[in-house]
Order: C-alpha cells, then sequence, then structure tokens
C-alpha cells in the first residue's frame, strides 16, 4: 500500500566500429574514506538520477550525485556528427504527451518537463496505419494478409519490446497502463539530451567518472566504495543504474541483497536494440512519412526504418535492430557488408530510386557498453507478478532503487525513470521525513 501512496505523493513534489564513447575503466585500489556522511547519495545521472538530484536541490536537501561516465545522461544520449546530424543514440521520443487514463495523469510528465524548458519539438504519430508500407512480395490478397500478421508479430511486437516474441509476457505489450496517449513527440534540434541538460543545469553536486563497485550497509549509513578507491558515507543511497548492471552483479552488496530482490532482477527482461544510422549529403527518398518498413513472405533483420529527414530536416535514415543475437550479427558483420546489405533492402523498398553511398555511419552499442550492457526493461516469461513489485523495494530502509525498469506500470519508458525518481524523492521526503530534517 504504501507503494502506491508514495507513487501518488510523488507528482506533487515538484511545482566506431560500433559507435559508443571511449570509457576508461580504473583499476581498484585501497579505499579512500571520508567520513563525512552525506543526507543523499545518488548513483547514476541518466535521467532518473538528474531528476531526483533537481527535486532534492530545489527542496535544499543535501546530496550528492555520482556517474560512472564522463558524461550526464545515462541511455540518453545525443551526438552530433561530423556532418552536424545530431543523432540520437538511445532515448528518442516522448511516448504520448496526454497521460495515462488508468494512471490518472492529465499528461505525461515528460512532455511538461519539455515545456517547461521551453524545448523544441516536433510531433509525429506512431500508429500501424501511418506506417509507409512497401510490399515487396504480395501475391494474392490472402497472402498479403498473412505476411502483415507475420510483420506485426516479428516487427512491432519484437522491436517495440526488444525481444524475441518466445521471450516477452503477454502483459507486456497488453497492458495498457504504460499507455500515455496523443502525439509522440521527437526534440527537434538538439536531440533529446537537451532535456537531460536542462536537469543537468538545475543541479550543482555531480561528480563523474565514478565507478560505483561495493555497497556497504551499516546500522545508522550507508557505505559507497567506488573502484578507484574512494569511499563514500551517506544516510541514504538511491541506486538508479540500468537493470543490465544489476544483472551482471557489477557492484557488490554486504550484506548480500535479498533473495526476493535478486529473483527479480534475474527474471525482469532487460532488452537489446540497437541503430544503424545512414547520412547523406541530400535525401534521396520521396517519403514524407516518419516511419516506413518492409513487408516481405521473406523478412529480414532489415525491416524497420525512421525517416530522420522528416522531423529535423536532416537526410538520415535509422535502421532498427533488436533481439538476442543482435549483438554478434552486428559484431561480426564488416562495415562495408553491413552498408551493402541495408543499401540493398533500401534498394528492393524503393526500386525507382538511385541510391547512393551514405557519407556516414554510426552503430549503436549499448549491448557492450559497461554501464548499461542492454537497452530497457521488458515483462519476460520468466517473471513473477510480484517481480515488478520487489525490484524498486527499498533495503533495510537506506537503499532505494529508481529508474525505468522499477516502475511497475511504465517500464521500458523515459518518463518511467523520470517517474520513478518522483516516486523514490517522495519517500525520502514524506516518509523517512529528509523534509522535515532538513534543518538538521
Amino acid at each position: 500500500m504504501n507503494f502506491y501512496i508514495i507513487y501518488i505523493v510523488a507528482f506533487h513534489v515538484v511545482d566506431s566500429g560500433h559507435f559508443q564513447q571511449r570509457i576508461d575503466m580504473p583499476r581498484k585500489t585501497t579505499p579512500i574514506v571520508n567520513n563525512v556522511i552525506n543526507r543523499v547519495l545518488i548513483i547514476g545521472a541518466g535521467l532518473s538520477g538528474l531528476e531526483a538530484a533537481r527535486i532534492l536541490e530545489q527542496k535544499r536537501i543535501p546530496y550528492v550525485l555520482l556517474e560512472a561516465r564522463n558524461r550526464s545522461g545515462g541511455r540518453v544520449w545525443s551526438y552530433r556528427s561530423q556532418s552536424g546530424h545530431m543523432l540520437d543514440m538511445g532515448a528518442t521520443w516522448i511516448h504520448g504527451i496526454h497521460g495515462s487514463i488508468p494512471s490518472g495523469l492529465l499528461t505525461n510528465p515528460l512532455w511538461d518537463l519539455a515545456r517547461e524548458a521551453k524545448l523544441p519539438t516536433r510531433a509525429n504519430l506512431m500508429m500501424f496505419f501511418k506506417y509507409f508500407l512497401r510490399m515487396t512480395m504480395y501475391p494474392m490478397f490472402i497472402n498479403g494478409l498473412m505476411i502483415i500478421l507475420i510483420f506485426y508479430l516479428n516487427h512491432v511486437v519484437e522491436n517495440t519490446e526488444g525481444a524475441e516474441l518466445n521471450e516477452i509476457g503477454a502483459k507486456s505489450f497488453l497492458d495498457l497502463t504504460s499507455v500515455y496517449y496523443g502525439d509522440e513527440m521527437i526534440f527537434r534540434d538538439n536531440g533529446f539530451m537537451s532535456l537531460t541538460n536542462y536537469l543537468l543545469k538545475k543541479i550543482s553536486n555531480i561528480r563523474f567518472n565514478q565507478i560505483v563497485s561495493k555497497i556497504i550497509f551499516h546500522d545508522q549509513s550507508v557505505e559507497v566504495r567506488t573502484n578507484t578507491g574512494q569511499a563514500y558515507h551517506a544516510e541514504y543511497v538511491l541506486l538508479t543504474v540500468p537493470l543490465g548492471v544489476l544483472k551482471r552483479k557489477l557492484i557488490e552488496f554486504s550484506p548480500p541483497l535479498p533473495k526476493r530482490k535478486t529473483d527479480a532482477i534475474d527474471r525482469i527482461g532487460f532488452n537489446i536494440f540497437e541503430k544503424v544510422f545512414l547520412v547523406w549529403n541530400s535525401a534521396w527518398w520521396n517519403s514524407s512519412q516518419f516511419y516506413f518498413t518492409r513487408i516481405s513472405s521473406t523478412p529480414t533483420r532489415m525491416n524497420y526504418w525512421v525517416n530522420e529527414n522528416k522531423w529535423n530536416d536532416k537526410p538520415a535514415l535509422i535502421c532498427f535492430f533488436s533481439g538476442n543475437t543482435t549483438p554478434q550479427y552486428l559484431s561480426i558483420q564488416n562495415r562495408s557488408i553491413l552498408v551493402k546489405e541495408l543499401l540493398e533492402t533500401l534498394q528492393e523498398m524503393f526500386p525507382g530510386s538511385t541510391i547512393p553511398q551514405p557519407t556516414e555511419v554510426h552503430v549503436t552499442n549499448w549491448y557492450n557498453d559497461p554501464f548499461t550492457y542492454g537497452s530497457y526493461s521488458y515483462i519476460s516469461t520468466q517473471q513473477t507478478y510480484d517481480d515488478p513489485i520487489s525490484l524498486p523495494e527499498p533495503v533495510h530502509n537506506r537503499l532505494l532503487f529508481a529508474g525505468e525498469a522499477t516502475n511497475i506500470d511504465t517500464y521500458g519508458y523515459a518518463h518511467g525513470a523520470l517517474s520513478s525518481a518522483r516516486r523514490e524523492v517522495a519517500r525520502l521526503l514524506y516518509i523517512y521525513n529528509l523534509f522535515s530534517k532538513k534543518n538538521q
């Protein structure tokens, strides 16, 4: 019951082979003990960590935000290419601006934040009947319907969840509580990271290149150690690292986490979802749609494409790849062979067009990123009803958990990460009474 009370209160708290950044992994050293006990220590400066820090700063609650990378944003990462194209390597869309009827919210909190920041956006309708369909094989009507059905299952469901169909629990795709209605919004000029950069400007105590390796529970505090030898102490710790990091057991807990927590970590799905960006000097295609797809009786990996030229006037196409075999496929593919296969698929879809070689090619690699090991969560066929409840539960009333995977209703979405931060800050302020203790 407390969880749902906190969830409601939270919204009142706030008035390249494979392309990835260079990451230095420091060696472990003898701990440098800092006896200063912080009020709150936040681990991870992704969307949820930044939002938690913003609210705590607004409420004048002392905190320290630790980030393993040399940048903020986490799985929100907008990269400007050599030709000036802003490419969203991670999160891209605000999925629905009008809120969720089951949750009782009138608007998407992510959309509210974007409007507060006055960030330029552009709308699109991500609806199946809006897709620009090109049928490469359509011998007869009934055959065509079967092809479309197979396409829907193998593309819409699998690409939405980022996993193979036999691994996805039905609730994952049919649960309306995770749906926010209305237009899908895209950040036009500076990418999704313009939103996390807005949050970054609102906080004052963030420390980069702090890779947490161990969390130790004491009677009245929590000790956090990094692999550079730094030791931090805090009354409360808010852990916002991706589920993929927890699954790899890269952080040691002493004493260990409860079994119900580790079981939830192991069973909840965490998908593989990668993008390949093809960039040209000018658009050679004439599609005015945001999306177009290849539907065929001989499906390939290269079925779903996003027309970046539509939302930010940049001549680029994005092809999505998902599922367990994606990392191996993208890693063994010679870049020239990958581009050749992509261009051959596009030629089938646009038989009357002359397709030039792209000027730039970028491939994401979230699965092998040591600070994510995947993309976002989904409900797997292995997890139990209690797992999504166990994952966000505090441990020893000292260690709290936030991030999209901890959100029972909006797992897998950026707005789920945002609302999970508000949920846990509400817990800190009103259940653990930090608001009343802030001057002590």
